[in-house]
C-alpha cells in the first residue's frame, strides 16, 4: 500500500474469495514510519449553494484529501472525495445540503 500518512496507526483486513466461500478475516495493525506531518487546519468557504471554496495550512509538496458528506457516518463510510497537492480546491456539493469537510 502506497502514499500513507508518516506515524499513523492503520488496521489492515483481508480475506480470500473463492467459489467455495469466504476464508476467515485475517487483521494486521501497523504504523508507518517517519514523522507525521502537521495536521492541516481547514477553513470552509461557500461560494454559493452548490460550490465550497475549502483552503487549508500545511506542509508543501504533499497530496492531500479532500473528503465531505451530509452526515458523520457518510464520512466514515463513504465520502465524497477530491485530491490535490494545492492548498485550496472549490467542490461542488447539492444545494440545500449541511455538508462536513474534512482535509
Amino acid at each position: 500500500v502506497a502514499n500513507l500518512t508518516a506515524h499513523t496507526p492503520y488496521e489492515i483486513s483481508a480475506w480470500a474469495r473463492t467459489e467455495l466461500g469466504d476464508s476467515p478475516l485475517s487483521f494486521v495493525h501497523v504504523v508507518t514510519s517517519g514523522t507525521r506531518p502537521v495536521s492541516p487546519s481547514l477553513k470552509a468557504k461557500a461560494i454559493n449553494q452548490t460550490a465550497v471554496e475549502c483552503s487549508w495550512t500545511g506542509p508543501r509538496n504533499v497530496v492531500y484529501g479532500i473528503f465531505y458528506a451530509t452526515s458523520f457516518l457518510e464520512l466514515y463510510r463513504s465520502p465524497h472525495n477530491s485530491t490535490t497537492s494545492a492548498h485550496n480546491i472549490t467542490v461542488l456539493v447539492q444545494r440545500d445540503e449541511q455538508y462536513l469537510f474534512l482535509v
